[in-house]
């Protein structure tokens, strides 16, 4: 028997917090964040209105191939159902087997990864008084991080 191989190739997308601001960095942020709070410190891909097509295109083909997979299992079995299951296959497999969705759903949430934190990283530098009390914050919030990290990386007992 013969074996087919293919490649998949999914895309892994991570969000690597910068560095520490330095005083500098904070002090011209405090001034602009003082004059108009809402100011954006990265601009703002749209992956995800770009992944939204694709997501649009497996959920219609889904639905599709549920359709054509009821119509073909009936006791009536018509060529429309058929061919809408084939269709159905035709795009889904592509899609899921690929690594496409996978690829698109890994940068959506590093994305989101990343506008969640320049709004926290915002909402630290608003609250903070001066630089030492941004750093102590910015150091709570780095290990309160790393803690959360290390819990979803344990296995629970339960």
């Amino acid at each position: 028997m013969r074996k087919i191989t293919y490649t998949r190739t999914v895309s892994n997308y991570e969000f690597s917090p910068p560095k520490l601001l330095n005083e500098i960095e904070y002090s011209y942020f405090k001034d602009r964040l003082n004059k108009d709070p809402n100011v954006q410190f990265f601009h703002q891909y749209n992956y995800q209105k770009k992944n939204n097509h694709l997501y649009l295109i497996a959920f219609i083909s889904a639905i599709c191939f549920v359709i054509g997979l009821i119509g073909t299992l009936n006791s009536e079995k018509s060529n429309w159902s058929f061919f809408l299951l084939i269709i159905s296959l035709l795009v889904l497999f592509p899609l899921i087997n690929g690594g496409r969705l996978q690829s698109a759903i890994n940068q959506d949430n590093a994305e989101n990864e990343r506008s969640l934190y320049y709004s926290k990283l915002k909402k630290r530098i608003i609250e903070s008084k001066n630089y030492s009390d941004f750093i102590k914050k910015e150091i709570e919030y780095q290990q309160f991080e790393f803690e959360n990290k290390i819990r979803q990386m344990t296995p629970s007992n339960k």
